[in-house]
């Protein structure tokens, strides 16, 4: 399970389909597109598995739920959390 970490408070600006995100906890700016700015605001609402953000995606982009999907999300994970965006839920 992913997620935005609850004390953070994520300030959001967006232009055209690019996403500016600006986390005050790291002092970091983030430049991002539509899909991973989407995953990002979803993990802000609620923790999230992979599997949870596959079915999600695969709903609201009108993208099939296949390897491919399943294979871009789980590097989005990946980068999201070496950005420093998000964070393993804790249980």
């Amino acid at each position: 399970m992913w997620r935005v970490p609850e004390n953070w408070r994520l300030e959001w600006r967006q232009w055209g389909g690019l996403h500016v995100v600006y986390n005050p906890a790291s002092g970091d700016t983030h430049l991002l597109n539509a899909l991973p700015a989407y995953v990002l605001r979803s993990l802000e609402t609620k923790a999230s598995s992979i599997e949870e953000l596959e079915a999600l995606v695969s709903s609201s982009h009108d993208r099939p739920p296949d390897e491919a999907l399943s294979s871009d999300i789980e590097a989005l994970i990946s980068e999201l959390d070496e950005l420093g965006l998000i964070a393993p839920a804790q249980s």
